[in-house]
């Protein structure tokens, strides 16, 4: 794939320098630069200082992106790794020692330059025993810089009477470059096209459904199936979806909200996308106007205030971004409608409210619970 590409913004001091001539010889016809000008100096201040500030610009992108993927998506740079060798060391005698981690030794690289590795671990030579192999030793430079030295030429830094020799059998390796800021962001965009979307929860299905075109929001259920209205069943979710009214959807939406989903699922998950259910509601009330309000205009705000409140595109949470849909609303509260009604401009306090014939709550029924507007009947009168 092709490499990431930043931002494309002009940093060269001279580049920018001859577009503001360019522009100021426009801008001032006649106008001829000249090298002792007080106005060429001070555009070249001004071009040089803009050349700073955009070089910063194009590093903003670089590390909003890299914070993303280290962050949000867990994708970390490759952060190299350390040349290293298998070395042996030989005692001058059996007596039994421990090479301590951190150990130093050399290889001379050109001249009075050497390269210093150290040991990983402690080493202990057992007595009796007069040499140790395998012992690790390892670059404190991360990088490829140290590899392929030796295998000869390896000596001792750290002075320890008691060796005699440390000696390694293959040049050293493994040493691997850090990712550089291109490599890794060319790698996390070539990752993220792999990053498809799954779905565990009924929630998260949910939050998929709205990326098909007309639903505005969508509720899950976990372990139900609408056919027999029980809640469990392993393996099958149902979503009830709405659109930006909080009506159905038509049927061809629904499927496409079902294929989609079903593309995603995992094998032998049952999925259904069904429609919400409606408990109408019907509204009367009597209002007692503040004195100077006009009547009609007030029964007009306090009509309009319950439609909304009740309205299924709003409720339950409908009208936050993004939309959400709580399970937990599943009641109209007689004192919440109450309350809508006393907020309205001009409403001095409320005289007479019924919600379906009675004072009481109102339980919305079904699993994907909303409410629809009946009949409002209101009026404003004067205290």
């Amino acid at each position: 794939m092709p490499e990431y590409v930043g931002l494309s913004i002009e940093t060269d001091p001279d580049v920018l320098m001859d577009e503001a001539l360019e522009l100021l010889s426009v801008l001032v016809p006649g106008f001829v630069p000249k090298e002792a000008h007080l106005e060429v100096w001070l555009l070249e201040i001004v071009a040089r200082m803009t050349a700073e500030t955009r070089y910063l610009f194009t590093l903003v992108s670089d590390s909003i992106f890299r914070y993303f993927g280290e962050s949000l998506v867990n994708i970390p740079p490759i952060e190299g790794a350390h040349a290293t060798a298998l070395t042996t060391w030989t005692m001058l005698d059996s007596a039994g020692y421990t090479i301590s981690a951190g150990t130093q030794v050399a290889y001379r690289v050109a001249g009075d330059k050497v390269a210093v590795f150290y040991t990983t671990e402690d080493v202990v030579i057992a007595p009796g025993s007069t040499s140790a192999t395998n012992v690790l030793i390892q670059s404190p430079v991360l990088g490829s810089a140290q590899n392929g030295l030796g295998p000869s030429g390896l000596e001792l830094v750290d002075s320890l009477a008691y060796v005699s020799s440390v000696t390694a059998a293959s040049p050293t390796a493994g040493g691997v470059d850090p990712e550089t800021n291109l490599e890794y962001l060319s790698r996390l965009r070539d990752e993220m096209t792999l990053l498809t979307p799954r779905f565990v929860l009924a929630a998260d299905a949910a939050v998929l459904a709205r990326r098909i075109t007309g639903v505005a929001r969508a509720l899950g259920i976990d372990n139900y199936d609408p056919g027999t209205a029980t809640f469990d069943n392993e393996k099958m979710m149902t979503l009830a979806v709405v659109g930006e009214d909080g009506l159905p959807l038509s049927s061809g939406i629904k499927t496409a909200v079902q294929a989609y989903l079903e593309s995603l699922r995992e094998i032998n998950f049952v999925l259904h996308v069904v429609d919400p259910t409606y408990t109408t509601i019907n509204v009367t009330f009597v209002v007692v106007a503040h004195p100077g309000f006009d009547l009609a205009a007030v029964d007009t705000a306090a009509t309009a205030a319950v439609t909304n409140y009740l309205s299924p595109a709003t409720w339950a949470g409908g009208s936050e971004t993004p939309p959400r849909w709580a399970t937990s609303e599943t009641v109209v509260r007689y004192l919440e409608v109450a309350e809508v009604l006393n907020r309205v401009d001009g409403v001095h306090y409320v005289d007479t409210l019924t919600i379906n014939g009675g004072t009481a709550n109102v339980t919305l029924t079904g699993v994907a619970p909303l409410p629809t507007v009946g009949t409002i009947t209101g009026s404003a009168i004067s205290a």
